[in-house]
């Protein structure tokens, strides 16, 4: 992966983060099955028109969300998480 420039943005889309396939039980009246499904990545990218952009890829039609298929993406940036650790649930 190559190294953000001073304002964070990276170029190299092939390592931009997509997302995972995920799988997981599912129970219904007929019992428990597996179900895979894709969980999208949130992603930054800037647009050639100046936008900056909350995105996710689609694996299907293989674009980013808010861009037409070959519309080209000029930067990326990963979501942020949050930089506190999470608060536990209190007990009940």
């Amino acid at each position: 992966m190559s190294a953000p420039d001073a304002n964070g943005w990276r170029y190299d889309f092939e390592n931009a983060p997509r997302g995972e396939l995920v799988t997981s039980t599912v129970r219904s009246k007929d019992g428990e099955r597996k179900v895979t499904h894709f969980e999208p990545a949130p992603i930054i990218l800037a647009s050639r028109c100046g936008k900056v952009i909350k995105s996710r890829w689609m694996p299907d039609p293989g674009r980013w969300e808010f861009f037409n298929k070959g519309e080209p993406v000029i930067a990326w940036q990963p979501w942020p998480t949050h930089p506190n650790p999470p608060v536990s649930e209190p007990s009940l």
